[in-house]
């Protein structure tokens, strides 16, 4: 008889010591492990109560989630040793056939009941479901490709420990949430690399990745919502999904991931946080706010209210001195603390235009004190020209975003005409100044789209449009060819003002947030 149908025909009484999630789920579970049959079939992460009592039923822990999670940091050249010393020895035991885990993986998917009989409990730790993974020729691709290329581009510096690889890897090593968000941005990102043509395999993985990954996440929520849930697992696979859906261009999910990233972030910091995750919280805190900042602007003004605070919150407790600090910001730290209260003052600007309303003073006040705050922030002496050049651009970005903002009403007029000329040239003059291949140019996608769209003569529009063709040969994100895509349509209507982006946006059918 086929192995499914007797794993499908054959009972099994309700037990009280069955897997986590069939326990949530109140379905029955076969208490095989590591993966039960009934998540194995629902494609669900299947985790075990670490601590039964002698009736069977699960004691909570006394600490609040998250108090007892120790994250060891290692150097990225560590880091990456330790994958290949892995990557050797699953290669050498599976050709000798002499690994357990991978007779488990096999066994699991051809005879769920005879690996279920021969399985003790045990048998596979935490940091061994990441070695059954990587016994698949195509996540063990994914893996590679993320490490050697993924990583690289969402780093601001590769001449500074990257913590995507040195942080996230060896957490992911035993936490399968976030591999399976890990292999599906590299997935993503490699079937972009793969001119329209990526393998079949490739294909298959990335999206069971990125399938496993959802729904590890709604039910990570669920365990959570019970205490049952490390938060720091959740809130990282959040973010890295965040990227995910950018890239995919699923604007809906993003607002999801980044809204349940908060809540798992405030939770987190509200924890009594061990001196080891110094580093780490940094990093975390960076990643969000580099997300929420730049998202804030096509989102809506009902998120600028949450953005304010959180940066008041998240700037003023002393992480920003952290030495991870700076591989999204830059240089221009201050400046992404000041630019959700300018996307305020656009939005804000652009209701009063649809009601035809006058200036008030407390707008041109906020104008001219947005303004100074702007043009006072100032990089670094002798610090590193690419960051410099980087910070400059978001600058004048900023400054392009207020004149507009402010002269909403006087689009034809010389006052405006001159300042997005002058604007314009010299942030064309600062993004020449910046190689291309510079690790950080990855980050000019929000500057390039604000600047894109007051550029007014065919000359610096061309200048925007090659060099967004460049960025994307060299770094190979889709989302850049859709800033393209969106400045293309929105020069053919001879608009001239940001927020214009997301009108064009919705009528063009594309749905990205531009990071």
């Amino acid at each position: 008889m086929n192995p499914l149908t007797l794993l499908k025909t054959s009972t099994f009484s309700r037990a009280k010591s069955g897997c986590s999630v069939c326990r949530l789920r109140k379905k029955k579970c076969d208490e095989r492990k590591p993966r039960c049959g009934g998540c194995e079939r629902n494609y669900l992460l299947c985790t075990w109560p670490s601590v039964m009592s002698a009736k069977g039923d699960l004691r909570r822990s006394s600490k609040p989630p998250g108090t007892h999670l120790k994250v060891e940091l290692l150097p990225a050249a560590k880091a990456l040793e330790v994958l290949d010393h892995c990557s050797h020895n699953l290669q050498r035991k599976t050709d000798t056939g002499d690994n357990a885990a991978q007779q488990l993986f096999r066994s699991s998917k051809s005879t769920p009941e005879r690996a279920s009989s021969s399985t003790s409990p045990n048998l596979l730790k935490p940091s061994e479901v990441f070695q059954v993974t990587m016994t698949r020729p195509a996540s063990r691709t994914l893996l590679q490709h993320y490490q050697s290329r993924t990583a690289d581009l969402l780093c601001a510096s590769q001449s500074r420990e990257n913590p995507f690889i040195s942080l996230l890897i060896p957490f992911a090593a035993t936490h399968e949430l976030l591999l399976q968000c890990i292999l599906a941005l590299s997935g993503v990102h490699f079937i972009n690399n793969s001119n329209g043509a990526p393998s079949s395999d490739i294909m298959a993985a990335t999206w069971t990745h990125y399938g496993l990954a959802v729904r590890g996440l709604k039910h990570g929520i669920t365990r959570f919502a019970y205490g049952e849930q490390e938060i720091l697992p959740l809130l990282m696979a959040t973010l890295v999904l965040c990227f995910v859906e950018s890239t995919r261009g699923n604007v809906i999910s993003i607002a999801q991931h980044l809204k349940a990233a908060r809540t798992f972030l405030l939770s987190w910091l509200q924890q009594r946080q061990p001196k080891i995750e110094v580093e780490l919280r940094g990093f975390v805190i960076e990643f969000y706010l580099y997300i929420a900042i730049l998202s804030n602007t096509q989102l809506g003004p009902e998120w600028n209210e949450l953005i304010i605070e959180d940066c008041s919150l998240l700037y003023g407790d002393g992480t920003t001195d952290c030495k991870s600090w700076g591989m999204f910001f830059g240089y221009a730290n201050d400046l992404f603390g000041i630019l959700p209260a300018v996307s305020a003052f656009a939005h804000q600007s652009s209701r009063e235009e649809e009601d035809s309303t006058n200036k008030s003073f407390e707008f041109i006040v906020n104008y001219y004190s947005l303004l100074a705050q702007v043009n006072s922030w100032h990089p670094p002496e002798a610090g590193d020209l690419a960051f410099v050049a980087c910070g400059r651009i978001y600058q004048q970005a900023l400054l392009l975003l207020l004149h507009t903002s402010f002269y909403r009403d006087e689009l034809g007029s010389m006052t405006l005409n001159n300042l997005l000329e002058q604007g314009v040239r010299e942030f064309l003059a600062l993004l020449e100044s910046l190689p291309v291949e510079s690790p950080i140019a990855t980050t000019l996608c929000w500057p390039l789209s604000i600047a894109g769209s007051c550029a007014r003569s065919e000359l610096h529009r061309n200048s925007i449009r090659k060099h967004l063709k460049m960025m994307y040969k060299r770094f190979n994100m889709e989302n850049i060819t859709a800033v393209l895509r969106v400045l293309e349509a929105l020069w053919d209507g001879d608009h001239y003002k940001p927020l214009y982006i997301t009108t064009v946006m919705r009528q063009q059918n594309e749905h990205f947030i531009i990071q």
